[in-house]
């Protein structure tokens, strides 16, 4: 005959206790970790973007502006910034106007990284750079969507590791989304915004400036 096991009263109430304190901590760590990515996702779209058009971006900061921070690297002409302020904001600078000399002036005097010589980007190349950010984060949350898709069994058995994976590929998917739709919303500062501002004036002879991209 099997026997059942009894545990005190004490070590059942503290397991539970235990249970109802870490299990939510974890949780928020995981939602915490996967909002920080969604949110270096973003910046390296914007990044990627005005190095693809040869634009210098001096600085790559997971820190919202005039915020204290930590330099964690400097590579490819960018200085890396870090803080733990990092939700209330965060920005890519990038140089689209090389006649800015006191924009120049103040990012070489803040990273201490010369700025190379560069053309003035035209109005469409300013709105996908602004545009690139938002297209990260839906690019990954698609990945993630897709991904939890084809790993779907199609027993309902999950083990509990397999559980987590696919829960943490949806959480990514809807965090990543929801980052894209919020800086796409049509309000100053936001990508949105920037992206209607550049569409509203641009030249009137429209897409004519495209052969300067030739070297």
């Amino acid at each position: 005959m099997s026997q059942i096991l009894l545990l005190p009263p004490g070590v059942v109430t503290a397991a539970a206790v235990l249970a109802a304190v870490v299990l939510p901590a974890v949780v928020l760590s995981a939602v915490y970790v996967l909002i920080f990515m969604a949110f270096v996702i973003h910046e390296a779209g914007h990044w990627l973007a005005a190095r693809m058009f040869k634009l210098p971006a001096p600085v790559f900061s997971m820190s919202p502006k005039r915020a204290p921070y930590r330099v964690v690297g400097r590579a490819f002409g960018t200085q890396f910034r870090c803080s733990l302020r990092w939700i209330k904001g965060c920005y890519v600078a990038v140089l689209f106007d090389p006649s800015d000399t006191d924009r120049i002036v103040a990012l070489e005097t803040a990273t201490g990284i010369k700025m190379p010589e560069s053309r003035a980007a035209l109005w469409w190349q300013r709105a996908f750079v602004y545009a690139a950010g938002p297209i990260a984060n839906i690019m990954c949350a698609s990945a993630c969507a897709i991904l939890a898709y084809w790993l779907l069994p199609p027993s309902a058995e999950l083990s509990l590791m397999f559980g987590l994976l696919l829960l943490t590929l949806v959480v990514n998917s809807v965090v990543n989304l929801l980052a894209a739709l919020a800086n796409l919303a049509p309000r100053k500062g936001f990508d949105g915004w920037q992206i209607l501002d550049e569409i509203r004036r641009r030249p009137k002879h429209g897409w004519r400036p495209l052969p300067d991209l030739r070297p």
